[in-house]
């Protein structure tokens, strides 16, 4: 029997999470909901194949969400517990995307099909567009040929705005498009160049909407993330920071709060 308790409680959260959708704080698409808190990898206690899919159903239509990560990065930014790594070399690349794309065909395997059918994906990290324009394309070559896409609403990358700069940048752009990626997740933080120092972050804020500039140009939609509460960040800042967001016109602005809380590998983390 479920606890009145709890059952009361997520009544309250379902009541609220439409009164903010209906203002327009949340994508008024039911098919996608907010998750963006995940625990770092080192959180999760070791377990076999057979544990992990002990109670596992597979869903009616046989349609999944997918999740790919890539965890390399140009810099730790100061906030970020997530499992990246800062100092990988391009074998370390080469490596990685070569087990993962192993990884793919066990899960194909093991949900027992050749290729996966995807409602959503989205492509995380780290950084995933750090890696080199080949290396992206071997990545997404891999993906797309082990994925059935007929279905797919979305395809995500979360990107960091200064892979998307120079020629290399455009270069990205231009492989992420021809594989049907369809949405980036720039990952803004701020508009103040202070606060972007503070954070170790490898761009200003002037690079940042560039970067979606140049999205715009291949067409991509864009959700821009920032984060507030963070050290330093002053109210006015912060107004100043969402008034630009929003004079770019995305079709989405996601924003985090700072917390910081003993957690995983590293302090910080925004939610």
């Amino acid at each position: 029997m479920l606890d009145p308790t709890l059952s009361k409680e997520a009544n309250e959260k379902i009541k609220k999470y439409k009164e903010l959708q209906q203002a327009g704080l949340i994508c008024l698409d039911d098919q996608f909901f907010p998750s963006v808190h995940y625990p770092p990898i080192t959180m999760y206690p070791s377990a076999t194949e057979e544990s992990l899919f002990e109670t596992y159903c597979p869903p009616a239509n046989h349609t999944f969400d997918i999740y790919a990560h890539i965890p390399f990065c140009l810099r730790h930014c100061i906030f970020c517990h997530y499992p990246i790594k800062s100092d990988a070399t391009d074998s370390d690349k080469e490596y990685y995307l070569e087990k993962i794309a192993r990884e793919m065909d066990l899960y194909a395997l093991r949900l027992g099909s050749k290729k996966i059918r995807a409602r959503s994906i989205l492509i995380g990290g780290g950084t995933p567009t750090f890696l080199a324009p080949s290396q992206l394309e071997r990545f997404l070559q891999d993906l797309t040929s082990k994925i059935d896409l007929t279905g797919c609403d979305q395809f995500s990358y979360d990107v960091d705005p200064s892979t998307l700069l120079g020629p290399e940048g455009e270069e990205r752009l231009r492989i992420m498009r021809s594989y049907g990626v369809n949405r980036l997740t720039i990952g803004a933080q701020s508009f103040d160049d202070n606060i972007l120092k503070k954070m170790n972050r490898a761009h200003t804020a002037r690079e940042a909407i560039e970067s979606m500039e140049q999205a715009r140009k291949h067409g991509y939609k864009l959700n821009i993330e920032f984060i507030f509460g963070y050290p330093g960040q002053s109210l006015e800042s912060w107004i100043q920071t969402i008034q630009q967001a929003i004079n770019l016109a995305p079709e989405e602005i996601q924003l985090y709060r700072l917390k910081i809380i003993p957690y995983g590998d590293y302090p910080g983390h925004q939610e």
